[in-house]
């Protein structure tokens, strides 16, 4: 991880290890992660933003996402996209039964 001596900021491009899955309940759309090619993010008291790319098997075919992922004041919201279309492939606000997401990001 690098940014600059902040610690309460990072970036990371090498040395990526973690998994992110999502279902889109509406759509029936499972996302699962593959590779992460940048992960970034920032920490503000309580409150986390995470965003990068990644390739990721979406239904089973390899895919390039964009995601972005947020806790504001106890609320997780996120959002990924296919990165090549701009399609939305799943979003959530922290409401059962719309969307779920499992990010976990390691050193």
């Amino acid at each position: 991880m690098s940014d600059a001596g902040d610690a309460s900021a990072f970036l990371d491009t090498t040395e990526i290890a973690g998994s992110l899955r999502a279902f889109n309940y509406s759509t029936r759309t499972l996302i699962e992660s593959e590779q992460f090619s940048l992960v970034q993010g920032t920490l503000s008291g309580g409150n986390v933003k995470v965003s990068g790319f990644a390739t990721a098997a979406v239904n089973g075919t390899l895919t390039d996402i964009v995601f972005e992922a947020a806790r504001t004041n106890g609320i997780v919201t996120f959002e990924i996209r296919h990165a090549g279309t701009g399609a939305i492939l799943a979003r959530g606000t922290g409401e059962a039964g719309l969307a779920a997401l499992d990010l976990t990001i390691g050193p």
